[in-house]
């Protein structure tokens, strides 16, 4: 089996079955398979017989939640219209269960992990949402035999998958032992089944039924624990995330609806429509919750967007935090204003305090979710900068391009952008045109940083290299801070992007160009802060021999990052850096970024220029801020072949997300891609 050369990729070496448990495999999973689609194509004129027929449980049930004096049969027509619906939806469940692993074996054969993944999902289709109850419920004396044998199956199905997930291998050596005891335990689970079901959990008996029937599966998730926290690579961690998400929606769903139902003493006596609304709430959510396993494993099976899964469980821990205080504003606003309003107006005024109660929670949504968010992101994730949509920048508020500038005159505006205009004049000393960067106005009459951007330029205008813009001049005019820089005619990388991916022999060279820049920087002290296709311009050059370069790369906009990071941070198009090139030190805004950080956004525009692509997409920014934190990079091999092995290692090292497994200097990673 061939062992992965980057642990930061995917795993590759799952446990492949060898003949003859291969052949056993496959024809215990056919088995399987034929079993799931016949059951469910048997059940289905059950399903069609139970639509809108309530069974004596579901009209005791109901009449349990009721506002008092509400007849049974007044809510009837609304609980045979929902048990349509969810009788609908479990079948909708069970066919989305068995297509899953039906897709997982045809996607993925041969493995381990597979047979087994594929065949509880297959099972669980046929198992948890009902179709062989509904298939066989009318045989009496054996309901309760069916029911408990397909628990247990269920529960060892589980038990096994966890013990084995992801890779096909025990992560500890005595859970072998476990899984042999599998098949002696459903034995005697089934053999005592039809008294199973009345056994009192309070009795000793009852007691340790219970204990035996929830450890074997508590002990594989503690497996999955101890996996996780010490053997998973990065990609195997993400994949036990999704599964651990999965059981955790699942009993979470389950304990929800538990906890309405326990609770309906204090929403029961509501009005009619309150209760009604509260029971379809319910049964959707249940419905929900029996997606969450299947999904979330074969989500996991398939790597199917595998790094997606923190982002998610960011914005779940922010909204189901929210749910819980929107939950209790409501609550607690409904039962204050019903009791003002019950002592000022008298009665129930029940509706008035529930419409008021949601204007409460309709009021605080906004700002408690910003504040989650913020305690999420910055707590728990580290994410310390402001990714929010902010308002326009400064420039947007410029009337019109200006002509003249102190003694510059005859100005052309060639660029704007959140930090800067950018005019195309001629020197009036030097007679050769130049470009003049004019700063935000806002920001250029705050007197802290006019003192600092005139420190900075100064320090910046005395840099001399090759591959770096040079600085002609500074100053202020009008109230404007502006700097005079050399004007480069040809395009920025950006521009040379849009056509895709670079030639290997134009990438190279612009990477040892900026890499050369930045190490010149670094050692006087200066870091960029904002490497990006388009502060790179392409400078054409004459060339004289046959493999001579063309052109010259310049790395610009050096010290405008550092200038205005010192007091001011933008959001959105003003943000100091940029979200796609930014390193995960800045996102965790460390008082103390060095030259690292711009190498890592040297790696990812290399990864660019080589790939046609960024290492990390994603639709929201925050979920792009997680995937630099936390999403190891792709191998860029993996989407262009043509790259050299040494080539794809040194993008890689400079894309690591610990500043010390980087190169320690610019120059280093020009060496290596040599």
């Amino acid at each position: 089996m061939a062992v992965a050369k980057n642990s930061n990729l995917p795993p590759t070496t799952q446990v492949m079955l060898a003949a003859p448990w291969n052949v056993v495999g496959r024809f215990a999973w056919w088995i399987i398979a034929a079993t799931a689609i016949l059951v469910l194509v048997a059940s289905i004129p059950a399903y069609v017989s139970q639509m809108g027929v309530m069974t004596e449980f579901e009209l005791v049930s109901l009449q349990n939640v009721l506002p008092e004096g509400a007849s049974a049969a007044f809510f009837a027509p609304y609980e045979m219209t929902v048990d349509i619906i969810v009788t609908i939806e479990n079948f909708v469940v069970s066919l989305l269960s068995i297509g899953l692993g039906l897709l997982i074996y045809r996607r993925r054969p041969g493995e381990l992990i597979t047979l087994l993944t594929s065949g509880f999902l297959l099972a669980y289709g046929f198992i948890l949402t009902g179709p062989l109850e509904n298939l066989v419920g009318n045989l009496a004396g054996y309901v309760d035999v069916i029911n408990v044998a397909q628990l247990v199956l269920l529960l060892a199905g589980f038990t096994l998958l966890m013990l084995l997930f992801p890779d096909g291998r025990f992560a500890v050596r005595w859970t072998r032992w476990l899984a042999l005891l599998l098949l002696p335990i459903i034995i005697f689970f089934i053999l005592i089944a039809p008294g199973l079901s009345q056994v009192d959990p309070n009795s000793p008996v009852g007691a340790v039924t219970l204990m035996m029937i929830m450890a074997v599966p508590a002990t594989s998730v503690g497996t999955q624990i101890y996996r996780y926290r010490r053997l998973a690579t990065p990609a195997q961690r993400q994949q036990i995330k999704w599964v651990m998400l999965g059981a955790i929606g699942f009993v979470a769903s389950y304990s929800i609806t538990i906890v309405f139902f326990a609770g309906r003493p204090l929403w029961a006596p509501a009005e009619t429509w309150v209760v009604v609304s509260v029971l379809t709430i319910l049964r959707l959510n249940w419905w929900l919750g029996l997606t969450f396993i299947p999904v979330s494993i074969a989500l996991a099976v398939l790597r199917y967007r595998l790094w997606d899964l923190d982002f998610i469980i960011n914005r779940s821990l922010v909204y189901g935090l929210l749910t819980v205080i929107l939950l209790a504003v409501l609550g607690g606003g409904f039962f204050a204003i019903r009791a003002g309003l019950g002592a000022a107006l008298g009665g129930e005024q029940s509706t008035i305090a529930i419409v008021g109660a949601t204007a409460i929670v309709v009021g605080v949504f906004n700002p408690a979710r910003r504040g989650l968010r913020h305690f999420v992101d910055q707590r728990l994730y580290g994410i310390k900068v402001d990714y929010t949509p902010g308002g326009k920048p400064a420039l947007s508020s410029v009337a019109a391009p200006r002509s003249t500038l102190g003694n510059y005159e005859g100005l052309e505006l060639i660029g704007r952008g959140g930090m800067a205009e950018v005019y195309k004049a001629t020197h009036p000393t030097l007679k050769r045109p130049v470009a003049i960067k004019v700063l935000p106005h806002a920001m250029a009459q705050d007197e802290d940083f006019r003192k600092r951007f005139e420190r900075e330029a100064r320090t910046v205008a005395a840099l001399k290299h090759p591959n770096i813009v040079q600085m002609f001049d500074f100053g202020e005019a009008d109230g404007t801070a502006f700097m005079v820089i050399e004007y480069i005619g040809g395009p920025d990388v950006g521009d040379a992007l849009k056509g895709g991916a670079m030639p290997l022999e134009r990438a190279l060279p612009i990477a040892h160009d900026i890499a050369g820049a930045l190490d010149y920087a670094h050692q006087q002290g200066l870091v960029h802060r904002d490497i990006k296709p388009s502060n790179v311009m392409l400078d054409p050059i004459t060339a004289t021999g046959k493999n001579a370069r063309t052109e010259r790369a310049v790395l610009t906009d050096f010290g405008i990052a550092r200038i205005l990071s010192g007091k001011t941070h933008l959001t959105a198009s003003g943000m100091i850096g940029t979200l796609d090139y930014m390193s995960p030190e800045q996102i965790k805004d460390a008082k103390d970024v060095d030259g690292r950080a711009d190498i890592y956004s040297l790696g990812v525009m290399l990864f660019q220029m080589l790939t046609g692509r960024l290492p990390f997409t994603a639709s929201n920014p925050g979920a792009l801020l997680i995937a630099h934190l936390n999403q190891p990079a792709p191998d860029p091999r993996s989407l262009r072949a043509d790259i050299p092995e040494d080539v794809a290692e040194a993008t890689l090292r400079a894309l690591e997300k610990d500043p010390a497994r980087r190169f320690q200097t610019a120059g280093e990673f020009a060496a290596a891609l040599a």
